[in-house]
């Protein structure tokens, strides 16, 4: 029979409450599993059920919710109460049960059990038995309310349990997951999606956060107690669950989503952005994550369909009551409706096709009455049977039968058509909503065994071999531990006569006592010894050598040109013996094949040597160096690094034009910072006429000079000027130019952000844009504005009322060879575009951890062709260093006309390449980002609002 034929049913589940039924205790069942464990257990409720209704059997302590379709035919259902069973580990069972249907032990969908909850939800679990593995293990559960409720697919032992909370041992584990009950804002939920789907498919900053919140919650650990594991783990388990639980913070976002849509939210805005995400992200399609996910979001999208049907004719009552007898005969239960259903779900490859399915199923079952009128017998069964069934001898007599002769018109069959479709999509919404819980119930269990892998990789065991290397009567009873913030005891252990003694932790145990990723080793005199370890696999050893062992110490770690730094060997115990000195940089390999320097230590076991840095060769120099010690007599050696700093200077000159009478401020910065001599000179570019200055930088490195600008010999000073600062005891020096104008005086305003000044190639030449910054740009291009076009304007590819956001992204060939895009866009700020106009956007943003500063200006010219750009990046962190600086200038753009998006109306694109783009220039703070040429320019504007 179809559903919903004669009267309307509601969006939620037809729930057949059953009173409950308790049987006579003496019909215990005592069985052993076939490891000999006990269980008995007590029955309380046995009754036969349907498959095509929903029962919601309560039986005192808690309830059983099997939806319609859970499985097939009538099946016995059978609740017991536990009365003996297997004690889990570490935990104690509350209550338990068994829930048993037929012979059956894997359902279609999952079905609730409801447990009462009357205690503290801290150390609370809920545990179904593993027949395989003949222990208790964590199931999917929420908490709601006082109650547990348990969801599962499969059926066996199910308990409420109390978890003992794990000591801070070394080889603690984690027994079992709990469900987390964290509460995601829908802001949040949308930002974990976005971020989620913009990074293809790769988590964010966003969903690694909820995924630890979730952790927490679900496994007893702190985010900061893994933080301290990845000082002594350098295996890929710390990577590996970090990436795990960034997945987790995805996956609980969007069951998250679901839960709130399923409950009723169907309005926010959490629905809206997933299902404008299926047909704006393409590739989404590519991530199996979200696929049956946004399936859901259909699945809701039916349920809160609203179907009116029209009032029927005479003529069309009359084949309506055939249809319905029609359907009654061969109509489909809700059941089967979800099994056809689930199926198309499963095998469609994304939310789209998957609709569309489902619309093609209901169209073709629609249809299915309309084939058997126009002839196609259903096994062996007729049109004209079915006439007679309805109608029978008395057909002709209500004046019936002429109507049923004739094919009813094209209009009566399209208005039934419909009105069979509204009532039976109207009459399906159960199916819809079971089968977008159990889509999201999916998406649950997947979270939770991800969580249980996460359990599992912190739960695996690691061993550490400490080795004491010395005299056999002082190696053996020596004390080793580990310091940890809790239950030292625990964490200290003694060496064998070997002078050995093998450690095995968890990084769980690890992480949950806060150890630190070192040895410390307990000498007979009361003196310590430490050593760092890193776990690189699942045994590690750690050596202490208690004779003739070689300590080697650089003192300071960091030094420049003129800098003095001083090397100390020690031997232990200390004696007199022949050292080898020798200092080389491993990544240019100078120093390496010099011959080393012989010293000897004192009677005490001490060398110290002082060296100074010298300028000579200090390109080979620059970056870590290492100082190694070797002791021939002891066949003991021992090193340490230090860092040359690679000595730095930066110039500018402001402003970048000036008159006579007014005055160019030059700033010069050394680094590494320190009062040096600086030779300064101005030579004009036209003329060669030049002048030096002899000056001195402060304690911070910086130089500051005020150059007047005069009437004297003003001819031999006009045009572009050089400024060049050479600093002679580091061997390095800089460049900036301004120029110098005749005639009046004319103030700009100084930008409210001044980039710092990018290293120009010999090729190159730094320019100033005022308002954008300063470039380096190709000799050989100059940067004019555009004359204005003559031809008659186009017609505006723009709203003038509204604002229009804007990016792009600009692809260019490194001097590498790679090939590089370099993005932008202006985020939700924008500006008004018009024709001949400037599209002008200036915007800050706090991003947490940093912020970033950005400006867009792009000029228009009559015919809303693009004729130049100029933008700017910077990004400080919060401690106000400068992490990036990228900007672009192109000054004579010759872009593709605008292209209007067919699909999004509100997308207006440029594009461009070759010489149409090869004003652009790009200058960045990041080094390996050199510019070669550009290649191609891609710009869209996207309408903000409505």
């Amino acid at each position: 029979m179809e559903i919903g034929r004669y009267k309307p049913v509601s969006l939620f589940l037809i729930v057949v409450l059953v009173s409950t039924i308790f049987l006579s205790g003496c019909d215990e069942d005592r069985r052993e599993d076939n490891t000999g464990l006990k269980f008995a257990k007590d029955k309380i409720f046995e009754e036969t059920i349907n498959a095509e209704e929903t029962r919601e059997i309560d039986f005192g302590d808690g309830k059983v919710v099997i939806p319609f379709g859970a499985f097939e035919g009538n099946q016995t259902i059978t609740i017991s109460k536990l009365t003996e069973f297997p004690s889990p580990v570490d935990a104690e069972i509350i209550k338990a049960y068994s829930v048993e249907i037929g012979d059956i032990h894997k359902l279609m969908g999952f079905i609730e059990i409801r447990l009462k909850n009357d205690g503290n939800n801290d150390n609370l679990v809920a545990l179904t038995y593993n027949e395989s593995s003949q222990e208790w293990e964590s199931i999917l559960y929420h908490l709601e309310g006082e109650e547990v409720v348990i969801y599962t697919n499969h059926l066996s032992h199910f308990a409420l349990a109390s978890v003992e909370e794990s000591v801070a041992k070394p080889n603690a584990k984690i027994k079992y997951v709990r469900w987390p009950s964290i509460s995601i804002d829908e802001n949040t939920a949308i930002k974990v999606l976005e971020e989620y789907i913009d990074n293809n498919y790769q988590p964010g900053p966003n969903a690694y956060r909820v995924g630890w919140d979730a952790a927490v919650e679900a496994l007893g650990v702190e985010s900061q107690y893994l933080t301290i594991a990845q000082h002594g783990y350098g295996i890929q388990s710390v990577e590996r669950i970090n990436n795990w639980i960034a997945y987790t913070g995805v996956g609980i976002t969007v069951a998250q989503l679901m839960i709130d849509l399923n409950s009723g939210d169907t309005t926010g805005a959490g629905l809206n952005f997933m299902k404008n995400a299926i047909y704006n992200y393409v590739s989404l399609y590519g991530s199996p994550l979200l696929q049956l996910t946004f399936v859901g979001v259909f699945c809701i999208d039916y349920s809160i369909t609203k179907f009116q049907s029209e009032i029927l004719s005479t003529e069309e009552e009359i084949w309506k009551k055939l249809q319905n007898a029609y359907y009654r005969k061969y109509g489909r239960s809700a059941k089967d409706w979800y099994y056809i259903f689930y199926e198309i779900c499963k095998d469609s490859t994304n939310a789209i096709e998957a609709k569309e399915k489902i619309d093609k199923e209901i169209d073709r079952y629609v249809n299915e009455f309309w084939d058997f009128v126009n002839g196609k017998d259903k096994n062996g069964y007729s049109y004209e049977d079915l006439v007679m069934d309805v109608y029978g001898k008395k057909l002709k007599e209500k004046g019936e039968a002429s109507i049923l002769e004739q094919i009813p018109h094209v209009n009566v069959k399209m208005k039934l058509k419909e009105n069979h479709k509204a009532e039976l999509i109207y009459s399906l919404q159960p199916v819809f909503y079971k089968l977008s819980k159990d889509l999201t119930l999916e998406q649950e269990e997947k979270v939770f065994q991800t969580l249980k892998k996460i359990a599992k990789e912190l739960n695996k065991e690691y061993k550490i071999k400490v080795k004491v290397n010395g005299p056999s009567n002082v190696i053996s009873g020596l004390k080793v531990y580990i310091p940890v913030a809790r239950n030292q005891g625990l964490w200290t252990w003694e060496t064998n006569e070997n002078g050995e003694c093998y450690i095995t932790l968890t990084m769980y145990g690890y992480a949950k006592a806060q150890a630190a990723n070192k040895i410390v080793l307990v000498l007979n005199n009361g003196e310590t010894m430490e050593k760092e370890f890193k776990i690189t696999s699942r045994t590690t050893e750690v050596t202490f050598d208690l004779g003739g062992s070689l300590d080697v110490s650089v003192e300071p770690k960091q030094v420049s040109i003129g800098d003095t730094f001083t090397v100390t060997v020690k031997i232990d115990p200390p004696t007199s013996t022949e050292l080898h000195i020798k200092m080389y940089n491993p990544s240019t390999g100078y120093g390496s094949r010099s011959e080393p320097t012989v010293v000897k230590t004192d009677e005490n076991g001490i060398w110290k040597g002082t060296f100074k840095v010298p300028a000579k060769d200090i390109d080979k120099k620059v970056g870590e160096n290492v100082v190694e010690a070797y002791a021939p007599e002891l066949d003991s050696k021992g090193s340490d690094t230090f860092v040359i700093e690679k000595p730095e200077i930066s110039v500018t000159a402001s402003p970048s034009t000036v008159t006579p009478g007014e005055k160019v401020v030059i700033k010069a910065k050394v680094s590494p910072p320190g009062v040096y001599n600086a030779r300064l000179t101005v030579m004009n570019a036209n003329s060669g006429a030049s002048k030096t200055f002899e000056k001195k930088t402060d304690s911070n490195g910086n130089l500051v000079f005020r150059l007047s600008v005069t009437e004297k010999n003003l001819e031999s000073k006009l045009g572009k000027n050089v400024v060049t600062v050479d600093i002679p005891e580091l061997g390095i020096y800089g460049s900036a130019d301004f120029y110098i104008e005749s005639g009046e005086v004319v103030p700009t305003e100084t930008p409210a952000v001044t980039p710092e000044i990018p290293q120009c190639s010999e090729n190159e030449e730094l320019t100033y844009i005022e308002g954008i910054g300063w470039f380096c740009v190709p000799l050989e291009t100059t940067i004019t504005p555009t004359p204005t076009p003559t031809e008659t304007p186009s017609e505006s590819p723009f709203d003038p009322n509204k604002k229009y956001r804007a990016g792009y992204i600009f692809r260019i060939e490194l001097v590498d060879g790679r090939i590089y895009d370099a993005p932008f866009n202006t985020m939700d700020y924008g500006d008004r575009i018009s024709g001949g106009g400037t599209y002008h956007v200036k915007y800050t943003n706090d991003i947490m951890w940093a912020i970033q500063y950005a400006e867009l200006t792009i000029t228009f010219d009559e015919n809303y062709r693009i004729t130049s750009l100029h933008s700017w990046y910077k990004l400080v962190d919060k401690e106000g260093r400068l992490r990036e600086e990228t900007t672009l200038s192109c000054s004579d753009l010759k872009l593709e006309p605008p292209v209007i998006g067919e699909k999004y109306p509100d997308h207006v694109g440029y594009g461009g390449g070759g010489d149409a783009v090869s004003s652009c220039v790009l200058t960045t703070t990041e080094s390996e980002l050199q510019m070669k040429r550009p290649v191609q320019l891609y710009i869209q504007f996207d309408k903000i609002g409505e």
